[in-house]
């Protein structure tokens, strides 16, 4: 899925080494799935860390109504020193660790 934040961060990465592993093409989609819905949450809670109670609210209620919206970047380079570094690092740590879990994955396989 595309989010307000796909832009930023790379993870195309972790395809190319998905198809490294000997699994299905089921099984492959459902670890995808499974690690956009990892990336997304720790975005999130990235965000919600920064943000006072109010402000919270209000991106809760625009991610909903429409995830991939470029009016939420706008609203959070005004609330959050910076957002825009910390996802890209954010991103790129997960894109890490996930690449060493399939490297793992492999020699256990």
């Amino acid at each position: 899925m595309k989010y307000f934040y796909s832009h930023l961060i790379s993870i195309e990465t972790i395809g190319t080494k998905m198809d490294e592993l000997e699994m299905t093409n089921d099984q492959k989609k459902h670890l995808a799935e499974l690690i956009d819905s990892t990336i997304h949450h720790e975005i999130l809670d990235l965000v919600l860390s920064q943000l006072k109670e109010e402000e919270k609210i209000v991106f809760l209620q625009m991610i909903r109504d429409n995830p991939e919206d470029d009016k939420l970047l706008d609203f959070l380079n005004n609330k959050v020193d910076k957002i825009e570094d910390q996802i890209k690092e954010t991103a790129k740590k997960l894109v890490q660790e996930i690449h060493e879990d399939i490297e793992e994955a492999k020699k256990n396989g």
